[in-house]
């Protein structure tokens, strides 16, 4: 039986100005978990945070840390540990006294501080700047210092607030892989809160893809990625976004088929009427260039961005009069700026959604 360590009952938190950060929110963060919530600016992922931090209070809804009823329990008192964005270390204390703090303040003996300290310092490839102030250290050691403050402790649950966002994109990259090493040792529950897709898709067991307070889905990062739940996940998770197109189903000669704007697509399913008006969602990189002729758009190219191995290729299909579609090909099959390509859609990989609310049909 998998236990759970952090449970939001129907949480729900409304500011004084009236803004409503958090809507009837309900989530189960188990033990050992590393949950990413991750959204645009603004979609109350930081607030989710501080709530289960006690630095905010729900205005409604109920908060339980380890069975423990804790909403109206004071932050100290919580057995949380909280990592920012902005490291916050004691600038005047040595390495291993930021790191032992947390400890110290609790009334751990000296011998039991300086123990603990070691065996996170070496699991973090810290013993060589133990005597060092934070001043001392670059960025990414920093954050691996107030990690390793949080560990120390050895909390019920580790709360990150986009820890990584200040890091250069390398440091980034290794801070990254060492929270992920973390969690696979640490049997603490962990809430990780990003607005980076990819930092989300990499780290987290589960994703909860936050909109205007609410989770859009709660789903395992693949399942996400494969099974958006809705137009708004299909377009934000995933790098370049998904293509929206709008389609209507159209029957004739006992065929059907989805026609958008300067393209046709036969398409079954059981669960789109006649006439009915969707959202056609398909990858860029499940989109093949092909000859015009075989093609079931066809397009203009009118960007190229190389990224080395591959490039982001913008086109306008209808030969530059309809929508705009993003495709993704390898860096020795890119289109020449200006010319006329034809695309295939991955039948397989092709996702539709109602146009009126966004919501996936199946």
């Amino acid at each position: 039986m998998t236990l759970v360590s952090i449970t939001l009952e129907n949480v729900t938190k409304v500011f004084p100005n009236g803004r409503t950060a958090v809507r009837a929110l309900t989530m189960d963060v188990a033990d050992g978990e590393l949950m990413v919530l991750v959204g645009p600016s603004g979609c109350g992922k930081s607030t989710v945070l501080r709530l289960i931090a006690g630095l905010e209070a729900p205005t409604s809804g109920r908060i339980l840390i380890d069975g423990r009823d804790v909403t109206h329990v004071p932050p100290q008192d919580r057995d949380v540990a909280m990592v920012f964005q902005s490291y916050a270390l004691y600038p005047h204390k040595t390495v291993a006294e930021n790191l032992g703090f947390g400890l110290k303040m609790r009334g751990a003996d000296r011998g039991a501080i300086d123990a603990q300290v070691r065996v996170v310092a070496e699991a973090l490839q810290l013993v060589p700047f133990l005597d060092q102030k934070p001043a001392q250290l670059s960025g990414g050691q920093r954050q691996r210092v107030a990690l390793g403050r949080a560990i120390v402790r050895k909390p019920k649950a580790f709360l990150l607030d986009e820890p990584l966002s200040n890091l250069d994109p390398q440091l980034r990259f290794d801070t990254r892989a060492e929270i992920g090493r973390l969690h696979h040792r640490l049997p603490s529950a962990m809430v990780h809160v990003t607005h980076d897709q990819e930092e989300a898709m990499t780290l987290g067991d589960r994703l909860a893809v936050m909109r205007d307070g609410m989770a859009e889905q709660i789903a395992p990062p693949l399942d996400v990625y494969e099974r958006p739940a809705n137009a708004f996940v299909a377009a934000f998770v995933g790098s370049p976004s998904m293509n929206l197109l709008p389609v209507v189903r159209q029957d004739a000669d006992g065929a059907s088929a989805l026609a958008g704007d300067g393209f046709v697509l036969e398409h079954q399913s059981p669960k789109v009427n006649s006439g009915m008006s969707l959202l056609l969602g398909i990858r860029p990189r499940d989109i093949a260039v092909v000859a015009t002729n075989d093609a079931d758009a066809v397009a203009r190219v009118d960007l190229v961005e190389p990224l080395g191995h591959e490039a982001v290729v913008r086109t306008r299909i209808d030969e530059g009069r309809g929508p705009e579609v993003t495709i993704v090909v390898s860096a020795d099959r890119i289109p020449a700026h200006g010319s006329i390509v034809g695309l295939r859609f991955r039948r397989d990989r092709v996702h539709m959604f109602r146009k009126d609310d966004g919501r996936r049909v199946d």
